[in-house]
């Protein structure tokens, strides 16, 4: 279990979770019929968002519609992503290993961020809280 204190805005968000591991709490059903929003692209990082309160930024390796890209750094290309801007979440689930996360979305898209057991891959942001895995 670790502390993590993450600031957004003027909040700061105290939360202990489970490092490297979905939490069998999380609701990952509270993503369905979301729309995405935005996605951003930086040096080392993705992020989608739903809205200002609710994201996921991933660092590590992921698929996107059996595509499998080992590292974004540096980012070079939009991987087919921008594909998923105004699309839904259809079905959110995870791995039998909860590391790994697997987001559908309502144009046949299927993203899926792969956990890595040695550093953060990726962040879930939710009303729920913020899970690293």
């Amino acid at each position: 279990m670790y502390l993590y204190l993450l600031g957004i805005g003027n909040k700061i968000n105290k939360k202990v979770i489970d490092m490297y591991q979905l939490d069998v709490n999380f609701d990952l059903n509270s993503f369905v019929g979301k729309k995405v929003l935005q996605i951003c692209y930086s040096a080392s990082e993705i992020s989608i968002s739903w809205n200002n309160e609710e994201w996921l930024q991933f660092m590590g390796p992921f698929s996107i519609n059996g595509k499998y890209i080992d590292v974004i750094y540096p980012v070079k290309s939009d991987f087919g992503l921008l594909d998923l801007i105004e699309k839904k979440v259809t079905d959110a689930k995870t791995n039998q290993a909860r590391d790994s996360l697997i987001l559908v979305f309502d144009n046949k898209y299927e993203l899926v961020l792969i956990g890595n057991p040695f550093y953060e891959s990726f962040i879930l942001k939710s009303e729920q809280g913020t899970i690293i895995v």
